[in-house]
């Protein structure tokens, strides 16, 4: 029973990969480490376990329209942040890193600053995307901004079997 469960679950998710790039399409940023990498060269404001989150997501999710779109509203939101929030986000990484705050307070700064505006932006995306489902609830956001996933895979496999994913079915992008 048990066997049959893990096989259905298998067979399901590589059909699903094969389905999701069959859909390639021009429209918006494809998937690349070049295009993903734009988290990267906002390290010095960014919440580093962040930035290695969104990295995975933006390089697994697929490269179809809805995604590509994604990419696209979701870099050009995040070169226009509010520089008086950077400068504060760049004081308070800072601070975190000389050891002047605890992980728990940065941690704490993150969610009620930072993560709000990350969840908008992916509101907003999703929303100009098309996609008939929201990102991932927010609580989850909490997560995403302040604790580090360490395997790609299991942020891809987050955002298809726990909320995130364009089209709302479970196991599908």
């Amino acid at each position: 029973m048990v066997l049959r469960l893990f096989i259905f679950i298998v067979v399901s998710i590589t059909y699903s990969i094969a389905q999701e790039s069959i859909e390639s399409n021009d429209v918006g940023v494809p998937p690349s480490i070049e295009i993903c990498g734009i988290y990267s060269t906002h390290n010095e404001w960014l919440p580093d376990a962040f930035i290695t989150n969104a990295e995975c997501a933006c390089l697994k999710i697929p490269n179809n329209p809805e995604a590509n779109v994604i990419r696209e509203i979701l870099i050009a939101r995040l070169d226009s942040v509010d520089l008086l929030l950077k400068d504060e986000a760049v004081k308070m990484k800072s601070l975190l890193v000389a050891k002047e705050i605890s992980r728990f307070k940065y941690n704490k700064y993150v969610k009620s600053r930072i993560t709000p505006i990350i969840y908008r932006d992916h509101l907003i995306a999703y929303q100009q995307a098309g996609c008939s489902a929201d990102p991932a609830p927010y609580f989850g956001w909490k997560q995403i901004t302040t604790k580090r996933i360490k395997n790609c895979n299991l942020v891809w496999f987050s955002i298809r079997f726990f909320g995130g994913s364009c089209s709302g079915r479970w196991g599908r992008w």
